[in-house]
């Protein structure tokens, strides 16, 4: 039973008497159906960990917790939600890593985990994931290299991952994602040089490279980014 999975959460205490009425609860949106397809909340408003129980809400379409006290790591249950959209955790405390599972979520749009105490590598199940438009994974403690399976993520529009302790170089297929408007990979340790497959992103705007190991001349390449308004690069070492 749905309610009986909210109120495991711990987050909505005091309704344990009003099982029947969690439609009604704070933060939570049903469909026609009473199924739960929303839970948003903000502002200190939820603490404690991500229960596992949670992954009995099916239906979901929307997981919208932002700047709460959440603390914890991120349970492989919520790869049970197939119908997500949206997923926003960002301005929390949590940590662990982000597990691999997280690749079953293939609906998701929306994926933000920034300022938040993430450590471990990106999963490269994350490649899975091709209707995603939005990924900010900033401010957290990402190490390793960026998948080059991300490639695959053709609709995006924002890949964040500026703020971690990435290494390694920028992969080319990153040229691949033709739709991106906004590229913030700044205050990382990428090093190499910047993959000419970039200044094929016709779409580019907003392009955040500065504060890595860069190496090299900026690419005469970066003329033909025609889109682009807002540029910090620092390739020259």
């Amino acid at each position: 039973m749905e309610a009986e999975a909210l109120l495991r959460t711990g987050w909505w205490d005091g309704y344990v008497n009003r099982t029947s009425e969690h439609c009604n609860w704070p933060g939570i949106s049903c469909n026609e159906a009473g199924r739960v397809i929303q839970i948003y909340s903000t502002r200190l408003a939820v603490s404690g960990s991500i229960s596992p129980e949670i992954g009995a809400l099916s239906s979901l379409l929307c997981l919208n917790l932002p700047h709460n006290a959440l603390v914890g790591g991120l349970p492989p249950s919520l790869r049970k939600f197939t119908l997500l959209e949206k997923l926003d955790l960002s301005g929390n405390s949590i940590n662990g890593s982000i597990p691999l599972d997280w690749g079953n979520m293939k609906r998701l749009k929306q994926l933000d985990l920034s300022n938040n105490q993430i450590r471990g590598p990106i999963p490269p199940t994350l490649a899975n994931l091709t209707n995603l438009k939005m990924l900010n994974l900033s401010k957290n403690q990402i190490i390793g290299p960026v998948p080059s399976t991300l490639g695959n993520l053709t609709n995006l529009d924002l890949l964040d991952l500026s703020f971690n302790q990435i290494t390694g170089a920028i992969p080319r297929e990153i040229g691949n994602l033709k739709n991106l408007s906004e590229l913030k990979l700044s205050k990382n340790k990428l090093n190499g040089s910047i993959p000419l497959s970039i200044f094929n992103l016709s779409r580019l705007s907003l392009f955040y490279l500065d504060s890595n190991l860069l190496e090299g001349p900026l690419p005469q390449e970066m003329e033909s980014l025609k889109a682009l308004r807002t540029c910090l690069v620092q390739c020259i070492r």
